[in-house]
């Protein structure tokens, strides 16, 4: 059997959902176990410096933990909806790639296209596809769409390599 682990990021500012996913194959499936998962949270009256310092620590507290494991780390791709936007998206996205130089990411209609099988599809229906997928040893629960967001993240990397 052979065993990946994925980091899936679904960055943000003031709420980044974070998930380890182990992918275990044997010759006949794959067993998706989410192994780890939270949110880096801000307080809305924080600077941006204060929470990219929160994100940052968190992060490479992830990166030690998993220092040696082959972990692959994967993100949503960032959005350039307002210009405004962005560029505060950009700074979330700035200190993953610092963190993690290595680092994948995807569209948000590839992931979902991936998942639920539909690029259009629904924050809520790509959670549900998600917990269709994922090895459930009790009801999986999401804090916010932000977790259930990066494990989706995870998973698309997941089908991805598996196509090639």
């Amino acid at each position: 059997m052979e065993e990946r682990l994925i980091l899936g990021l679904d960055l943000s500012l003031n709420s980044t959902g974070y998930v380890i996913v182990k992918f275990t194959e044997s010759k006949d499936n794959t067993i998706i176990e989410v192994i780890e998962k939270g949110l880096i949270k801000a307080k809305s009256n924080e600077t941006h410096s204060k929470k990219l310092k929160r994100q940052y620590r968190r992060l490479n507290q992830i990166k030690e933990q998993y220092s040696g494991k082959n972990l692959i780390v994967v993100k949503e791709n960032l959005h350039y909806g307002r210009p405004k936007t962005a560029a505060i998206l950009g700074k979330a996205h700035g200190v993953a790639d610092l963190i993690f130089p290595h680092i994948h990411a995807y569209g948000p209609s590839t992931i979902k296209k991936e998942v639920a099988g539909n690029g259009r599809v629904s924050k809520e229906e790509v959670e549900q596809a998600v917990k269709n997928m994922v090895k459930l040893g009790h009801e999986m629960r999401f804090k916010s769409d932000d977790e259930s967001d990066a494990v989706a993240v995870a998973i698309t990397h997941y089908l991805k390599i598996k196509e090639d």
